[in-house]
């Protein structure tokens, strides 16, 4: 709609009333209502017509994405669950809702189920950066180190200019002086000059505080 692109909310609101007052079974009237009240900050209104939207809209994906998050700003991380579960439902390779859903687990302390969400995110998507580098993280706060050296190598094939994962490898593989297969792996690769360089830079990383950097 013209208000809403320009950015007239209210104006917007009164239009899409009319329109729901006119035809009750508009659902993308019903859907678009829900996302300007959302924006206004009028979360029962929202809601209310979020839900209406759902019962006639052939896809329920934006109507289920703006109740998530409507419920993740009035802090209710159950219902966002169960609203991306929904989505993940009707379309099962949206890997950036599942990674979604994953770091929710994470902030909920529910571990397990966040890395089998994060797994299944690889299965459709296998160089999913946020995946990879979620696992990665995860399971270095975890002191699984073989594990995470493999995600983190990964990411940082992906994102070679990932300072803060290439500190992280550094340290991982300064840490196993039993294991030289790892060195003699990337020198028989061809890619011992790139190991070096992770490991000097290792000298002059800051160690993270927090998980999600």
């Amino acid at each position: 709609m013209t208000a809403i692109s320009r950015g007239h909310f209210n104006e917007a609101k009164a239009e899409l009333l009319q329109a729901v007052k006119k035809n009750p079974e508009f659902g993308e009237a019903y859907l678009e209502l829900g996302k300007v009240q959302l924006d206004l900050g009028e979360f029962e209104d929202a809601h209310d017509h979020l839900e209406m939207s759902l019962h006639y809209l052939d896809s329920r994906y934006d109507a289920l994405l703006s109740l998530a998050n409507l419920y993740q700003q009035v802090e209710q991380p159950e219902d966002v669950i169960t609203c991306l579960l929904d989505i993940l439902e009707e379309y099962p390779r949206e890997t950036n809702i599942r990674c979604r859903l994953a770091l929710l687990y994470c902030q909920l302390g529910e571990v397990n189920k966040a890395l089998a969400a994060y797994r299944t995110a690889l299965k459709y998507e296998p160089d999913n950066l946020a995946a990879n580098r979620q696992l990665g993280l995860l399971f270095y706060s975890e002191g699984a180190e073989d594990e995470a050296i493999h995600y983190l190598e990964i990411v940082s094939r992906l994102d070679p200019n990932d300072g803060h994962i290439r500190g992280l490898l550094g340290k991982l593989y300064s840490s196993q002086p039993k294991k030289p297969s790892l060195l003699f792996r990337e020198t028989v690769t061809g890619r011992s000059e790139g190991l070096i360089s992770i490991l000097v830079s290792a000298r002059f990383a800051i160690t993270p505080t927090h998980l999600y950097p």
